[in-house]
């Protein structure tokens, strides 16, 4: 399961910084991106999906990004879809060791219709890399749902 939670980890810094690098200038220091990717996953599930991120990301000279977005996973086969809403703070600092540290604060959840709310990630994480950029530490508080109730919820209600 370490390799869902580095492929969902990276997935999200990938996105919010890229979202940083390509984007457009705003009132004072922060800068806002559109984010609209799209990209599949032959593995996530038993089959593969479909991934289309939608939003904005906010950006500042502090190292601060900010994401509002709905994530879409889609199996195509079937045109079963789960939306995930994404609304979260991310504060990325250099370690004096050479690595670093990324702290998250906000809300990523998963509604399903006609079921409410099926799975949540909030609170705040912190995720601690070394100087090779590998995943060395996490700390969580808040509400945290395992990973692996977000691959039930999502692949479950997809493969149905």
């Amino acid at each position: 399961m370490r390799a869902v939670t580095r492929i969902v980890v990276l997935l999200v810094l990938g996105v919010v910084l890229a979202a940083a690098v390509g984007s457009t200038a705003q009132a004072d220091s922060a800068t806002r991106s559109e984010i609209d990717s799209e990209f599949t996953f032959p593995d996530m599930c038993s089959f593969p999906v479909v991934v289309h991120w939608q939003g904005f990301a906010l950006a500042n000279a502090n190292n601060v990004y900010r994401q509002h977005a709905i994530v879409t996973i889609t199996n195509p086969a079937n045109e079963r879809s789960v939306k995930q809403f994404v609304n979260d703070t991310s504060h990325i600092r250099a370690s004096n060791d050479g690595g670093s540290v990324v702290r998250e604060t906000g809300a990523w959840k998963i509604v399903q219709q006609g079921s409410g709310l099926v799975w949540a990630d909030i609170g705040q994480e912190a995720w601690f890399y070394d100087n090779d950029h590998n995943l060395i530490g996490t700390k969580l508080a808040g509400i945290h749902d395992p990973y692996t109730m977000y691959l039930d919820a999502t692949c479950g209600v997809l493969g149905n």
